[in-house]
C-alpha cells in the first residue's frame, strides 16, 4: 500500500509540473530567427510592444518582439513569457488579432506578404506565447519546438 502511496503522490508531482522547459526569452528570439531569409529585423521597445499589440506587459514576465523595419515587409516574431500560464489564452488571441489584422492590410497590396502572415502561426508553450510570421515558418516552428521540450 505505502508503494501504491507513494506511485500516486510521484504522479501528481510529475504532472503537476510544467511539461516544457523554459527557455531564455532572447535565446529563443536567435533560435527561432536562425537561418531565415529576414530583412532588417528590429527590436521593439516596451512602448513599440504596447502599440503594436494593446498587450498589458505586466502580465509578462519578459518580452521580446524583433520586425522588419523595411516598409512592406511583413516579418515579425513576438515572444511573450507570462507571469501566469493562465493569462495565454488572452494573450494568444490578442497576437491572432494581430496576424488577422496584419493579414487584411498587406492583402491588396503586396500578396507575398499577406500569404507569409497567413502561413504564420501564434503558439502556446505553457506561459509562453509566441507569434512567428517569416518566410520559413515551418523551420521557426521546429526550432520552437525543439527549445520547449522539457
Amino acid at each position: 500500500m505505502k508503494k501504491l502511496i507513494c506511485a500516486v503522490i510521484a504522479l501528481v508531482l510529475l504532472t503537476s509540473c510544467s511539461q516544457y522547459a523554459e527557455p531564455d526569452v532572447s535565446a529563443l528570439m536567435e533560435e527561432l530567427l536562425s537561418g531565415q531569409d529576414t530583412e532588417e529585423m528590429t527590436a521593439a521597445t516596451a512602448e513599440e510592444v504596447g502599440i503594436l499589440f494593446d498587450i498589458d506587459l505586466s502580465l509578462a514576465e519578459d518580452f521580446a518582439v524583433s520586425y522588419s523595419g523595411k516598409g512592406g515587409c511583413a516579418d515579425i516574431v513576438a515572444i511573450f513569457k507570462l507571469n501566469s500560464k493562465e493569462d495565454a489564452p488572452d494573450a494568444a488571441a490578442v497576437l491572432e488579432k494581430y496576424r488577422e489584422d496584419r493579414y487584411n492590410d498587406f492583402l491588396g497590396y503586396a500578396p507575398f506578404e499577406a500569404e507569409k502572415i497567413e502561413n504564420g502561426r501564434v503558439l502556446t508553450y505553457g506561459r509562453y506565447v509566441i507569434l512567428i510570421v517569416l518566410l520559413d515558418t515551418d523551420n521557426a516552428l521546429s526550432a520552437a519546438d525543439k527549445a520547449f521540450k522539457a
